[in-house]
């Protein structure tokens, strides 16, 4: 479970910035920007960044295929790049990464892997469906991922 803390990063006169920390390895937040108008503060802006100048690097083999879907999950591509071999980021378009495992709503591992290289995509409101994709790595980079449903 990602659990989200909101902080108010900075206030002026006709808005109000808020980070929403992520809880993630890397370490992104959600910056919520609330623009004063008609007497109300609405939604004007909404992006990504990272808590840190660089994102926290992950050395755990275990942990990479985590930290990708994580950036997916984000549309950091530039950082779920760095996690993929040469070979993958040479064919795939920033466009396959961020569509290749559909609209999910949520990941988790999937816990009759002991090797942890399987995770389970949940898709759907109420009745939730999953998939399961197998993530090969080779020195600590994903060298395929595939669909095993």
């Amino acid at each position: 479970k990602i659990y989200i803390v909101q902080i108010i990063k900075a206030i002026t006169k006709n808005e109000i910035k808020v980070l929403n920390k992520q809880n993630d390895i890397v370490g992104h937040g959600i910056i919520c920007v609330y623009s004063f108008c008609d007497g109300e503060f609405v939604l004007s802006d909404e992006y990504t960044a990272l808590l840190d100048d660089e994102p926290k690097t992950v050395l755990n083999e275990k942990l990479i295929p985590w930290a990708f879907c994580e950036a997916v999950n984000l549309s950091n591509i530039k950082l779920a790049r760095t996690y993929l071999d040469s070979t993958l980021n040479g064919i795939l378009t920033d466009e396959h990464i961020l569509t290749f495992f559909g609209d999910f709503c949520e990941f988790v591992w999937d816990k009759y892997d002991s090797s942890n290289n399987t995770i389970c995509f949940l898709y759907g409101e109420k009745e939730k469906t999953c998939k399961h994709f197998l993530f090969e790595l080779n020195e600590n980079k994903i060298t395929n991922i595939t669909c095993l449903d």
